[in-house]
């Protein structure tokens, strides 16, 4: 924060930090990447649907075959990764 104690500490700011860090990164390797890459950030993601419908009718997925997303999760203990598989 450039506001001393003062945060905005919902997991966003994590959110979009990896998410910078990974499209820096995979920039970097483009040469090595087949396809097209879209970075995407869902908004107002805190209760589902959120920000998602309204994105889809924006049409951020078209043309997409494949999506990965993470999320933080603060009931999970520090330096553990959950996963699952299908729609979320």
């Amino acid at each position: 924060s450039k506001v001393p104690g003062v945060m905005h500490a919902c997991g966003h700011d994590g959110h979009t930090a990896s998410l910078l860090v990974l499209a820096k990164v995979l920039t970097e390797l483009k040469e090595e990447v087949e396809g097209t890459i879209v970075f995407i950030h869902q908004h107002a993601e805190e209760l589902a649907p959120g920000g998602a419908i309204a994105m889809i009718e924006d049409g951020c997925l078209d043309g997409v075959d494949v999506i990965y997303g993470t999320h933080l999760c603060a009931t999970m203990p520090t330096g553990t990764i959950g996963y699952r598989t299908g729609p979320v």
